[in-house]
């Protein structure tokens, strides 16, 4: 007779709920795995990444006299480029558009993720980039900030220049200084001066290059304390300052820069609304010279372009032109002006539809236009690959 729980073959017999319980572990157990593997490749793909993305952003026309609703959404209020009515001007049917670049991820901005960078990558329409590519790693979004209002500004005021001087216009320029940055423990940051502010005084005397601020200073001693004259947001203040530094070198402890602000013999006034940087700089060149002088500059060819100006008229070249070319395309534009250091780049992504003409200076861009004006169809110094 057999004992229990044991067949006549000697093999044990499991009880069937005991079975029953290790599938029951097993399952469990797989679950829990299939579960963890999820919420691991969803926290994967959610996870800020080091990167940014560009996208085709607003075509602002600068001749308008009412900006599209896009643009309004960029905060420009009015016609981009005024010129003070009692200046002869002529009435144009041209559009000139400057484009710009949409961006995620930048320093004030939500971190892309992993899924967006790679959502991005399989878009023929965006480019994701290292961040560090675009800003300098440890830079605040208040230098950002400062860095594209400032770009904006003096992109504005080298195409004054440029354009009147291409006019035969009198245009002088007078420079300023602002606060960049500043250096650690900082006495300048300490007595209330912050990023973006124009230095205007050392004491009284006027400041109008850095070279002039730093001798200024110089002629102090580490420990004294000067009077620093100085414009946060349009209001002009002063702070008393402890100078650091060494015996050799006093500071106040700013990393200065300078823009180069333009004085024009009549009021020209350009609405940029919230758009940062210096890139749309030769359309407002172009601009205010259609505005100037008669007759159009196009011959009724829808003209977008980008580049940016010095106030000799050289275009230099510019980030994003891709998304650039997307945006004029989307807008109608036929024809779009190209830096031509952006050329070989810009050839190899242009949109279906769209011709490219190669500028290095504003004479460039003027002969393009002439050239589309007597022969829409002709050759206008087409990019080369």
């Amino acid at each position: 007779m057999s004992e229990p729980g044991v067949a006549s073959s000697g093999a044990p017999v499991v009880p069937a709920d005991v079975d029953g319980r290790a599938n029951a572990r097993r399952t469990a157990t797989l679950v829990v795995a299939i579960a963890l593997a999820v919420a691991l490749a969803l926290l994967a793909v959610l996870l800020p990444v080091p990167y940014v993305e560009l996208s085709p952003g607003a075509s602002c026309d600068t001749l308008a006299t009412k900006p599209s609703r896009e643009c309004a959404d960029a905060g420009i209020r009015g016609p981009i480029v005024r010129i003070d009515k009692k200046i002869k001007q002529y009435p144009s049917s041209d559009h000139l558009f400057f484009t710009t670049v949409g961006l995620s991820g930048g320093p004030d901005q939500s971190r892309l993720t992993l899924l967006e960078a790679i959502r991005g990558w399989f878009d023929s329409t965006t480019a994701v980039v290292p961040k560090d590519l675009l800003f300098p790693a440890g830079a605040s979004a208040a230098q950002v900030n400062c860095e594209n209002t400032k770009d904006q500004l003096q992109s504005q005021y080298n195409a004054q220049v440029a354009a009147l001087r291409k006019l035969k216009y009198p245009a002088t320029v007078d420079r300023h200084v602002y606060v960049d940055g500043f250096s650690a423990h900082s006495p300048a940051r300490t007595a209330g001066i912050g990023i973006c502010d124009d230095i205007v005084s050392i004491n009284g005397k006027r400041v109008s290059s850095e070279e002039q601020l730093t001798q200024l200073i110089g002629q102090h001693h580490v420990g004294d304390t000067v009077r620093v004259g100085y414009v946060h947001n349009n209001q002009r203040k002063t702070a008393n300052v402890r100078l650091a530094g060494t015996a050799a070198r006093p500071l106040i402890g700013i990393a200065p820069r300078h823009i180069d602000i333009s004085k024009p013999p009549f009021p020209i006034n350009i609405d940029a609304g919230d758009v940062g940087g210096p890139s749309a700089g030769l359309m407002y060149a172009l601009a205010i010279i259609d505005l100037l002088t008669p007759g159009d500059l196009t011959g009724g060819v829808v003209v977008a372009g980008t580049g940016e100006i010095d106030g000799k008229g050289n275009v230099g070249p510019i980030g994003g032109i891709q998304q650039k070319m997307i945006s004029a395309r989307n807008h109608g534009a036929t024809v779009f002006l190209v830096p031509s250091r952006n050329c070989s780049e810009a050839v190899h992504a242009k949109p279906k539809g769209l011709r490219l003409a190669t500028v290095g200076t504003l004479t460039d861009a003027l002969n393009a236009l002439a050239a589309l004006r007597h022969e829409p169809g002709g050759v206008i110094h087409d990019c080369a690959g």
